[in-house]
């Protein structure tokens, strides 16, 4: 009789995705399959296991798979989970699997299918997270934040935060991902994951979706947009390329593009 192979159910969280990792070794699953719980469609057949998060569990894999994949390829490793792919999640499992199945350093070997995979979809994620951080385009609020609205293929806030921290350490933001309904805040002391819902209640009154632009950012928006307007030569033009740098999803939150 052909074994029936586990599927590990986990919240989508980093940390419920290192736990899976545990449990795999634990109870000896080296050949699972690896699922969001929330977008599962279970079969009659399957043999579920719902995995809770434990951070406990979490850190000390958390800490095996820094050791044996080092600095660099940790990074990778880290980049490719924010992809949001069941595909990648699997392939994640499997190099975990394999990296910690051998005594030498494998990490580097893109002959294994897991491993390839992995480095593919770390640049992807790690390509739109370079993109971010060169449009978005920060407007100032009638309350002095400084708000900008993002829509990435893939779930690069948390990587992108450190970043924005550093430039603009001494003013508050928010970079909400309309995609996924969450952003971040920060305060000028610390980041903090908000929803339209939690903004209320920090700020006791108006959502931020509702609170008018700071005047002097309305004026110094449409100086910009003038600005390039008579900047544009027609003769000169090359959408082709301007596609290129500038892909046609991203202008819509870049204020040049919305006269």
């Amino acid at each position: 009789m052909k074994a029936i192979v586990p599927h590990l159910l986990f919240d989508g969280s980093w940390k419920g995705f290192l736990t899976c990792i545990y449990e795999t070794f634990d109870r000896k699953w080296l050949g699972a399959k690896i699922f969001v719980e929330e977008d599962y469609q279970p079969s009659m057949f399957d043999d579920c296991f719902i995995v809770l998060t434990d951070n406990e569990k979490a850190r000390r894999v958390n800490k095996g798979l820094y050791k044996k994949l080092e600095g660099t390829t940790f990074k990778s490793f880290f980049y490719a989970f924010f992809s949001e792919s069941e595909i990648c999640y699997q392939h994640l499992l499997d190099m975990a699997v394999y990296v910690f199945s051998h005594q030498d350093y494998v990490a580097n070997n893109f002959g294994h299918p897991a491993v390839i995979a992995v480095e593919q979809f770390s640049r992807s994620v790690n390509r739109e997270a370079h993109r971010m951080k060169a449009f978005i385009r920060f407007q100032k609020l009638s309350d002095g934040t400084y708000f900008e609205l993002i829509n990435p293929d893939f779930n690069v806030l948390p990587l992108i935060c450190k970043h924005f921290t550093n430039r603009y350490a001494d003013q508050p933001w928010i970079i909400y991902d309309e995609k996924r309904s969450y952003g971040m805040f920060y305060n000028k002391i610390a980041i903090q994951e908000i929803s339209f819902q939690l903004w209320e209640s920090i700020k006791g009154s108006d959502a931020i979706a509702v609170q008018p632009f700071d005047k002097e950012e309305v004026k110094f928006d449409q100086l910009w947009k003038d600005y390039y307007k008579s900047t544009n030569i027609a003769s000169r033009k090359n959408e082709k390329l301007h596609r290129q740098h500038v892909p046609i999803r991203y202008r819509k939150y870049l204020n040049e593009f919305t006269f």
